[in-house]
This record gives C-alpha cells, sequence and structure tokens, in this order.
C-alpha cells in the first residue's frame, strides 16, 4: 500500500444490527508516503481502525473514531507510527497496542472523552510519546496508560488529563504513577521510586516518563 491516501470517508458499523461485524477499516501493511486522514469511523463491532503487518510508517490524520465495542485504534504491526489530531469517544481504549515488536508511536494532540484507558498496551515492548491533547475520564479513576504485558517506555509531555487517578500502571498490581505528581523544579530531573522493577522519571519541563517491565 506504498503512495496511498484514504481521506474524507465516514464509516457507521451499525453494530446493533450486525455484532458480529469486524473493524470499521482495516488496514494489513501501512507503505511508504501512505496517509489516512479526515476519517470518521464509528458504532463498529472491533475498532474503528486496525493496521497490521509492516508499517513505513503509519500516518494517521485528523480522524475520529466514536462508540466503538473494543477501542478505537489497533497498532498490530510494527513500526513507527504517527498520530496526529485523534479525536475519540467511548469506554474502549482510544488506542489499543498489541504487537510483538517494539515501534515508535506518537500521540500528538488527540482528544479522548469516556476512555477507561486512553492507551491500553496488551503486548509489546512500544515506545510511547504522548504530546499535548486532552484526555478526559469517564468518571473518577483509570489510568492514562495500561500496560498489560511486555515491556513499554512511556513519555507524557503536556498532556491535560482530567478525571483520571493514575497516569501509567503495568497491569501487575502496583501503584502505578499517579495523576497528581507535584514536580520540584528546583532539579533537572527526577526519580520517583515505585514498585520493582519500573521507575518513574519525571523533570521540570512538564514531562513524565514511564520504564516498564
Amino acid at each position: 500500500w506504498d503512495c496511498a491516501e484514504l481521506a474524507y470517508l465516514r464509516v457507521n458499523g451499525n453494530r446493533a444490527a450486525n455484532p458480529e461485524g469486524g473493524s470499521g477499516i482495516a488496514i494489513h501493511g501501512i507503505g511508504k508516503a501512505a496517509e489516512i486522514r479526515n476519517v470518521v469511523v464509528r458504532n463498529c463491532a472491533r475498532f474503528g481502525l486496525e493496521f497490521t503487518g509492516p508499517q513505513e510508517p503509519l500516518t494517521l490524520r485528523n480522524c475520529a473514531v466514536e462508540d466503538n465495542a473494543l477501542g478505537g485504534v489497533r497498532l498490530g504491526g510494527n513500526g513507527p507510527a504517527l498520530i496526529h489530531g485523534l479525536a475519540g469517544r467511548g469506554p474502549g481504549p482510544l488506542v489499543v497496542v498489541e504487537t510483538g515488536g517494539s515501534p515508535s508511536i506518537v500521540l500528538l494532540a488527540v482528544s479522548a472523552v469516556g476512555h477507561r484507558a486512553m492507551v491500553h498496551v496488551l503486548q509489546g515492548d512500544p515506545r510511547l510519546t504522548i504530546i499535548g491533547g486532552q484526555a478526559v475520564a469517564a468518571g473518577p479513576g483509570g489510568e492514562v496508560v495500561r500496560i498489560e504485558k511486555g515491556t513499554a517506555l512511556v513519555q507524557l509531555i503536556g498532556l491535560h488529563h482530567p478525571g483520571f487517578e493514575r497516569l501509567v500502571t503495568d497491569g501487575n498490581g502496583g501503584d502505578g504513577l499517579v495523576a497528581d505528581v507535584v514536580v520540584d523544579d528546583s532539579r533537572a530531573e527526577h526519580v520517583v521510586e515505585g514498585r520493582d522493577p519500573a521507575d518513574h522519571l519525571l523533570d521540570g519541563a512538564g514531562e513524565q516518563r514511564w520504564v516498564g517491565g
């Protein structure tokens, strides 16, 4: 799927009448110079958008995923992904990562409303960076990023996250990184001690990083 573009499309999965349906749009293998933009996918039985196979890279811009049963976007491939201006609504995660590799994933200026976790890492060792944007929890509690399996590195920079109790949890019953950490600007870098085997690193510029295991 090289030099391709998918744009200006609306998909309604009608999952009430189609409960055994799949994801709204599923693509295996994103090639070079390919882009998906200005697409709205809602009400599907699985995910709004689902990607598998190689990503060279995956570029997703100004899309919306709403009220899909399992979540907004599933990243099941390998390779870098840039997700810019994604808007989501619904109880499932905005982004699900399930891969055997360690892809670099950047979420830039996303808007997420009503998700229990904004990003759910089911498997893999992704390098996840979230820059700006807003995540509004469905209710008190929950986490911005939940890691079930694998070793993920997470950076959060300038994300507004009202209602979330935790920024990151690793799925192993630990306390994770709380959402109301106070950063001491008098030091360039801080280590917030947490449960082994994870360390939580913060710096005075408003960046929070999690190295999980």
